[in-house]
């Protein structure tokens, strides 16, 4: 099987949605919803390059670490 065309790699993607809600004429509440690396991929850092690393704690190729976790958050705003 062969697979051909551009890849697009999606680590660490965000994803923003937003909305307008009418309440009277002049009045409306914007509504937003933001996420951060939506698709909640791990993304590793400290590799421990180094051979022979000189340390029994973390050894050649081992991870020391990790960058955060899916982050969202949400917002609602009057609006005159």
């Amino acid at each position: 099987m062969r697979l051909d065309g551009p890849w697009i790699v999606l680590v660490g993607a965000s994803l923003s949605l937003a909305n307008t809600f009418p309440v009277y004429e002049s009045l409306h509440i914007e509504f937003r919803a933001d996420a951060f690396n939506a698709l909640n991929h791990t993304r590793w850092n400290n590799v421990n390059t180094t051979y022979p690393s000189g340390s029994t704690q973390f050894l050649f190729g081992m991870v020391s670490g990790a960058r955060e976790a899916h982050i969202s958050q949400e917002g609602a705003k009057l609006v005159l």
